[in-house]
C-alpha cells in the first residue's frame, strides 16, 4: 500500500520535535552494515545548531541528532527514511 507524503513548505519549523530514522547502517565507525532494519528517535535541530555541529547550510537541509547520546544515522544509511510525526 502506498500512502501520500506531505512535503511542508519552507516556513515550517520542526526544531525540537522528534523524528525517526530507519536504515541498515553501521552501529560503529567503520563497522559492518546491519542485517536487520534499525531505528532511532532523534530531535530535529535548529538551523543554528545544524550549522555549528555539521557546518552545513541549514536552510536547505534538516539536521537531527542528540548531542552526547550517540543517536544519529551512520555510514550505509544512504537508504533511510526520516519521519516526523
Amino acid at each position: 500500500m502506498l500512502l501520500k507524503v506531505c512535503i511542508p513548505d519552507s516556513s515550517t519549523n520542526y526544531a525540537g520535535s522528534t523524528s525517526w530514522a530507519t536504515g541498515f547502517g553501521t552501529t560503529s565507525y567503520q563497522g559492518y552494515s546491519s542485517s536487520v532494519l534499525l531505528q532511532v528517535a532523534m530531535p530535529i535541530l535548529t538551523d543554528n545548531a545544524c550549522r555549528q555541529k555539521y557546518g552545513v547550510d541549514a536552510s536547505t537541509q534538516i539536521c537531527a541528532g542528540q548531542y552526547g547520546q550517540n543517536k544519529d544515522t551512520c555510514q550505509w544509511d544512504f537508504i533511510f527514511y526520516l519521519i516526523n510525526i
